[in-house]
């Protein structure tokens, strides 16, 4: 097929629809892992030359981000094409880090038989060099031609993994591995058949639970084997990684069970943590947050709460919600006095 001189599309052509990150990739945990995977998803009709981006994606210590868009330019050789980039850390202005890196962008083909479309780069990222890609990334004909399979379903699926190979200017932050003893643990926690090596000082320092059941309970403070029960595993060792130094962030996934685990273990700390999250996230809706609030008696995340509510209409929709029924008439109260407050 001959390409064609790029039509006079506006620049301006706002109608670019912003992409989603991989719904099975956690992008609200900035983790040391040296690779990741960006996926980025398009409307065919709201693919214009103002770029669409997903989400940032944290990994290696750095955001990440994978944009398109279409371009008509003297790099193109005047002919329309699907330009790539990929974005690490734009939004520093320090000079102070980098990352050097492999990418592979693909374009996915749904065709059968039509092989994704893929090109490499390797580029150091740093402020002066945070964008990398590709303007002429693949003519915009060939894009849509519909024998090539990368147009399904009026939508176009990018992707790009992405290999860290070094960087500086990154602390790493302290990895704690529960799974075989070093020289800090002292103590094997049994959850669900599998051991978690842990220190039975550290925990008693956090845990009035703990503390009782390794220095108080005659028959757990001489084993050096303790069983755990009504727990699963993975649930029990992600509250670890939060209270251990490694400080694993939480996030709208992790937050509900480690809240249940720190309170069934009396970790205040944890259970501040899991406060502070749920007042700054805006994943949840303020009815939810109302429930945490009642449920774990957190004072500040139901002031916040209340403070968010700004009209009368914002009660009544709350009282013919699901979570208002779970509500104490303790919070209740403080929404009837929100609700004087607003007449």
């Amino acid at each position: 097929m001959k390409a064609e001189p790029c039509s006079s599309r506006s620049a301006n052509d706002n109608n670019c629809l912003m992409g989603s990150i991989n719904e099975s990739v956690n992008s609200t945990i900035c983790d040391e892992s040296k690779l990741g995977r960006l996926v980025l998803s398009i409307p065919e009709n709201g693919c214009s030359r103002q770029k669409a981006s997903s989400p940032f994606f944290c990994f290696g210590g750095f955001p990440w981000r994978l944009s398109a868009k279409t371009e008509c330019s003297e790099r193109t050789s005047h002919i329309e094409h699907f330009s790539v980039y990929v974005d690490c850390n734009p939004e520093s202005q320090s000079t102070l880090w980098s990352c050097d890196a492999v990418v592979e962008v693909r374009l996915i083909s749904k065709s059968l038989g039509t092989a994704n479309y893929t090109k490499r780069f390797t580029n150091k990222f740093a402020l002066n060099s945070n964008n990398w890609g590709f303007p002429a990334f693949l003519e915009w004909d060939t894009v849509k031609d519909p024998k090539n399979g990368f147009i399904s379903d009026g939508m176009i699926e990018l992707e790009a993994l992405i290999e860290i190979k070094g960087s500086s200017g990154v602390k790493q932050r302290v990895h704690v591995d529960f799974t075989s003893a070093n020289n800090l643990s002292n103590t094997i926690l049994v959850v669900e058949g599998q051991e978690l090596h842990v220190n039975r000082d550290y925990l008693s320092l956090y845990s009035p639970v703990f503390d009782s059941l390794f220095n108080h309970n005659f028959a757990e403070r001489s084993q050096e084997r303790i069983e755990l029960h009504d727990l699963k595993y993975n649930e029990f060792k992600e509250l670890l990684q939060v209270l251990y130094p490694a400080h694993a962030k939480l996030n709208s996934d992790n937050v509900d069970f480690v809240l249940v685990l720190a309170d069934r273990f009396q970790i205040d700390y944890v259970i501040r943590k899991c406060e502070k999250f749920l007042i700054k996230t805006d994943e949840f809706s303020n009815e939810l947050k109302l429930v945490y609030a009642d449920r774990y008696n957190f004072p500040s995340l139901q002031h916040h709460c209340i403070v968010e509510i700004k009209s009368t209409d914002q009660i009544k929709t709350l009282k013919k919600s699901e979570e208002y029924r779970s509500l104490s008439d303790k919070t209740k109260a403080a929404l009837f006095e929100k609700t004087v407050k607003l007449l």
